[in-house]
């Protein structure tokens, strides 16, 4: 993977905040873009995380880029997905986004950025994300844990994306969790093969929120052994970029 595939890719899908409403659910839908990347020897975390603070957001907005962009750092995770040091996500509403990252990234501007990315760790190929949000937090900007829930049907069972959701909101259950948390349903479309899900089940929250909602239900408005799929889970940390 070269240098500028890595990097256009990074940038790419930042340029537009996501806020397309899907025509049959009415959940709001986005598209992400998800990167597995290793830390270069010597380099660590914290690293990465002050680059995309303190250099790629300013730069960004001098470029008049809008969007949100985050960072996984693996706590708990099954294989084979537990090789990554850290998975780096950007949201915007569609592929023509896409385009304009691309060209952003193209300018002669970005080019310390992308020598001071390429320093810091090795990504490969990105797997293209069509996102949709069953709930959205106002509050979701600042650091926490994630869960990340790699779900199958159970055997003549299909569902659309509003049946799903209503076995897996959690905000407003029995009060469950105080707070707002971020929840969506994500499905993989391009760049990647074999996998084993039908779908994605994000649930992300503060600290607090992630530990109440486990200790005392778990993920979802129905429980687990009631739903008509089962998920595999996996814990991660996010750290809110931009």
């Amino acid at each position: 993977m070269s240098q500028r595939q890595m990097i256009i890719g990074w940038i790419a899908l930042c340029c537009a905040v996501g806020v397309a409403q899907a025509a049959e659910q009415g959940l709001t839908q986005n598209h992400a873009e998800v990167y597995e990347c290793t830390l270069k020897a010597g380099h660590g975390i914290e690293e990465v995380i002050r680059f995309g603070r303190e250099v790629y957001t300013p730069w960004a907005r001098e470029e008049g880029l809008v969007g949100q962009t985050f960072l996984w750092t693996p706590v708990s995770v099954a294989a084979p997905y537990d090789t990554a040091d850290f998975r780096w996500i950007d949201y915007a509403a569609n592929w023509r986004g896409y385009v304009e990252g691309m060209k952003a990234w193209q300018r002669p501007s970005a080019e310390p950025l992308k020598k001071q990315l390429a320093s810091l760790a090795d990504c490969r190929l990105p797997v293209q994300i069509r996102s949709m949000a069953i709930d959205s937090s106002d509050n979701y900007t600042s650091d926490g844990l994630l869960l990340l829930g790699k779900c199958s049907f159970k055997p003549q069972v299909r569902l659309s994306d509003d049946q799903i959701a209503s076995h897996l909101r959690v905000r407003g259950w029995d009060d469950l969790v105080e707070e707002d948390i971020f929840e969506a349903l994500w499905y993989t479309t391009l760049g990647i093969e074999g996998e084993s899900w039908d779908f994605l089940q994000i649930t992300a929250g503060s600290d607090e929120a992630i530990a109440q909602i486990l200790d005392e239900g778990m993920v979802g408005a129905t429980p687990a052994a009631q739903r008509p799929f089962q998920c595999e889970g996996d814990l991660h940390r996010w750290v809110n970029l931009r």
